[in-house]
């Protein structure tokens, strides 16, 4: 499974990214979507709907929030595609 900093990712394609210390939670905001997920959980909320993500969200060692590519790219809606070949993964926008 690959993993990706959230902020990166959210900020990468254009959503505004806030952190709530006091409930040890990031909120992403694209579009009218609102996303809240919280350390240590393995489910979030988009727009007050819990969905589960398949891992628990952790903070790596660089201090990032940090959660699976392709749950969040896919959320987002992206396709997600794994090259075996190169160990790459491709992102492209779903149409």
């Amino acid at each position: 499974m690959s993993y990706i900093p959230l902020r990166y990712l959210a900020e990468g394609i254009g959503a505004e990214v806030t952190w709530d210390n006091e409930a040890q939670s990031v909120w992403v905001k694209s579009g009218n979507d609102k996303m809240q997920f919280w350390i240590g959980k393995d489910f979030m909320e988009l727009n007050g709907t819990k969905k589960n993500i398949g891992s628990k969200v952790f903070v790596n060692t660089d201090k990032r929030t940090v959660l699976p590519l392709r749950f969040i790219t896919e959320l987002l809606g992206w396709d997600v595609n794994w090259g075996q070949q190169d160990r790459s993964v491709t992102l492209t926008k779903s149409m």
